[in-house]
């Protein structure tokens, strides 16, 4: 078809050897009646063939069969329409139901995709707005090596902390999976808060004296 408008449209044209003045017709047919788009003058020479829309819907049909990106039971559909189409069924009813499901389909994974985009933008935004700076750890010494006095409300937090931690480990286990090194800083830290709390009921017993002591 193509080669034969090629021709039709240079026995139109005026040249040294197309002088149709003098030399009657020119050697080609005059331009074709078939006017049209290709695609229905295509179909048109099939003998008893569909029109080109039907073939259309056809060839839509064998996309998505075809296609492995479509869901295996959406190419089973179309697959299975094909089938039906070549043994005699109606085309368009076919190509109706499959692109309704072919559009029901990608309507679902484009919602799907926005859902997975929007979560992930609310999981950035609470990650982000739930990040605080860790406070700075307290200095052990000063600069002059002596150790440095926390204030009250670290005592505080640190014992609230330790609340009860003794019942959450078993002495048995920690006896057997405890390294000697370990396990001597966890005595020498015992014994030592051992000694500081001595020393604190023994000050809080002289500071609840004091006020008898001067009432006296």
């Amino acid at each position: 078809m193509a080669e034969d408008a090629a021709r039709r449209k240079s026995a139109t044209q005026f040249s040294s050897e197309n002088q149709p003045g003098n030399d009657g017709p020119a050697k080609f047919a005059g331009p074709s009646s078939a006017l049209g788009d290709a695609r229905g003058q295509a179909a048109a020479m099939i003998p008893g063939g569909a029109s080109h829309t039907t073939l259309e819907k056809i060839g839509y049909l064998e996309d998505i069969a075809n296609n492995p990106a479509q869901p295996e039971t959406l190419r089973a559909e179309a697959a299975a329409g094909l089938e039906r189409i070549e043994a005699g069924d109606p085309v368009h009813p076919i190509y109706q139901a499959i692109r309704e499901a072919d559009t029901t389909e990608r309507e679902r994974r484009e919602a799907e995709l926005h859902a997975r985009a929007e979560a992930a933008v609310a999981h950035a935004k609470s990650i982000k707005k739930g990040k605080r700076t860790p406070p700075r750890p307290l200095p052990l010494v000063t600069d002059d090596g002596q150790p440095v006095r926390y204030p009250v409300r670290a005592f505080v937090q640190t014992w609230g902390e330790l609340a009860d931690w003794w019942a959450h480990y078993d002495a048995d286990t920690l006896a057997s999976e405890l390294t000697d090194e370990q396990f001597e800083n966890f005595l020498a830290t015992t014994d030592g808060t051992v000694r500081f709390a001595d020393a604190l009921r023994a000050a809080r017993e002289g500071t609840a004296d004091r006020p008898r002591l001067r009432a006296l």
